[in-house]
């Protein structure tokens, strides 16, 4: 065949007409893949809605966790839905569970994964859900309504650093925050006498504040114990889904995983050193 081959070769990438021609059909091969791949993405949206409709967390830290609809704010849905979502996190929660906390603090909520899926979990916590998306609140309180913790689900938009300094340092408190480099500027040091007693879930975000490590690790050492947890790779999620997917197509389980991450992300965990 090369054999064959080879002379035609030859002949097309020694002749103007033939390259240009040549480069033609390979972008034209090129959009034909790409217009084949989204319509394949397309068959696969419809397949996993028809396979959650009902749309309820399957499994994971927040099993059960009602949904209102096939919506997800800044993040995909299909991997909260199947609870692989920040999977990393999940022995982390479940440490933070002897703490009995009566305050949750939610920054950067979304449509309310965590802070309802929270509510959720401490039945006697009041929770405090920010995002600066008015979509976001709106579904946030749509969540809390259909979970039965509407309650216990306090909504609003941007938080300070006046606000966190204005809680009740004496509450134990669990703090999540996911913020987009506002992290750098929402903990500040005034903050701290009131998280004396809170512990906190921090999602980094150095491409935005390159020094954002250093930066609250110096600010914490002396109220809080500090560990890192690392993202891993999203199809190494495939492995932890169980036997019930295994039917799916190659696709749809990996879009039941992908969290779209564009690099390995952290977050900084702070332990509260007052154990009262």
């Amino acid at each position: 065949m090369k054999r064959l081959l080879n002379p035609v070769v030859g002949i097309i990438v020694r002749s103007k007409p033939g390259w240009y021609f040549t480069k033609l059909l390979i972008r034209f091969a090129e959009w034909l893949r790409f217009e084949r791949s989204k319509y394949e993405h397309i068959l696969s949206e419809q397949r996993l809605q028809k396979y959650f409709a009902e749309p309820v967390v399957r499994s994971g830290y927040f099993a059960g966790l009602k949904y209102t609809g096939f919506v997800s704010i800044g993040s995909a849905l299909f991997p909260k839905l199947s609870g692989t979502y920040e999977s990393e996190l999940i022995a982390v929660f479940k440490n933070f569970e002897k703490t009995d906390y009566k305050q949750i603090i939610d920054v950067g909520c979304a449509e309310g994964y965590y802070a309802v899926g929270l509510a959720l979990k401490y039945s006697n916590a009041l929770v405090y859900a920010f995002d600066i998306d008015t979509k976001a609140q709106e579904i946030c309180n749509e969540m809390a309504q259909a979970n039965g913790v509407s309650g216990r689900v306090t909504v609003a938009g941007e938080c300070t650093s006046a606000w966190i300094e204005n809680t009740d340092a004496s509450v134990r408190k669990l703090l999540i925050c996911d913020c987009e480099g506002f992290e750098r500027y929402l903990f500040i040091s005034s903050t701290i006498p009131a998280l004396v007693n809170c512990d906190l879930i921090i999602e980094l975000h150095p491409m935005h504040q390159p020094d954002v490590k250093e930066y609250l690790e110096a600010l914490f050492k002396e109220t809080h114990t500090v560990k890192f947890v690392t993202s891993y790779d999203d199809r190494r999620k495939m492995f932890d889904l169980d036997s019930s997917y295994a039917e799916m197509t190659l696709l749809d389980r990996a879009r039941l995983v992908q969290e779209g991450r564009p690099f390995s992300m952290e977050w900084m965990i702070l332990s509260s050193k007052n154990k009262a």
